[in-house]
């Protein structure tokens, strides 16, 4: 299947290494790093969700996401694809539980 374009302005593939504890409770946290638990903040300062799209779904870095249900004590390599708008300045992890989150400063990406 051809790759579909982006709707917001870019498609962005972030390899990430995820390692889980022995105390690591799945139903605490539901999926990790989901595109859906992403929002990307703009140069103009407005947060912008919706990351996931059909072209996230459906390009080849989309195959190696983490598993939908991780277990404790285990390690996982994949890739959050995510369509950012082209002026992103930072993008936001905020993740469905209550467990926090993390901004990360990328520049601008155009």
């Amino acid at each position: 299947m051809d790759q579909l374009p982006s709707e917001n302005g870019r498609l962005s593939a972030f390899p990430v290494t995820v390692q889980t504890s022995e105390k690591f409770d799945a139903a605490d946290y539901g999926t990790l790093l989901r595109s859906f638990d992403f929002v990307a903040i703009r140069a103009n300062g407005v947060t912008t969700s919706n990351l996931m799209t059909d072209a996230t779904l459906n390009c080849a870095e989309s195959d190696a996401a983490l598993p939908a249900n991780p277990v404790r004590s285990s390690k996982y390599q994949g890739f959050v694809v995510l369509d950012l708008p082209l002026d992103t300045t930072s993008i936001g992890y905020v993740p469905f539980s209550d467990q926090g989150g993390w901004e990360w400063k990328i520049g601008g990406i155009a």
